[in-house]
């Protein structure tokens, strides 16, 4: 199982914000999903369960007046749930 914690700065007092839209844009699925919407002064956001790929997550604030802001800028992470396999074995005889 593995998650992410989003976390950013407030543009805005969060009087001022509506909301934030989160969203993910995974190399697997086409398209950007909304995966979740804070309140205005929430500055953290924990995802559920990732698929293995890259996820490229970003956000949108919704301000009170009804307008949007563009998107904020991406980060991207790559999760991976293979497990590496052993590649420095060796063996000594023992007399």
């Amino acid at each position: 199982m593995t998650t992410a914690t989003l976390k950013w700065t407030d543009p805005l007092p969060a009087a001022e914000i509506a909301s934030i839209d989160l969203y993910d844009e995974v190399s697997t699925v086409p398209g950007k999903q909304k995966i979740g919407s804070v309140a205005g002064g929430v500055q953290i956001f924990v995802t559920g369960d990732l698929v293995d790929g890259e996820h490229t997550f970003s956000a949108i604030v919704n301000g009170i007046n009804g307008h949007a802001s563009s998107p904020s800028n991406s980060v991207t992470v790559t999760v991976s749930s293979a497990v590496p396999a052993i590649t420095d074995l060796s063996v000594t005889l023992n007399p």
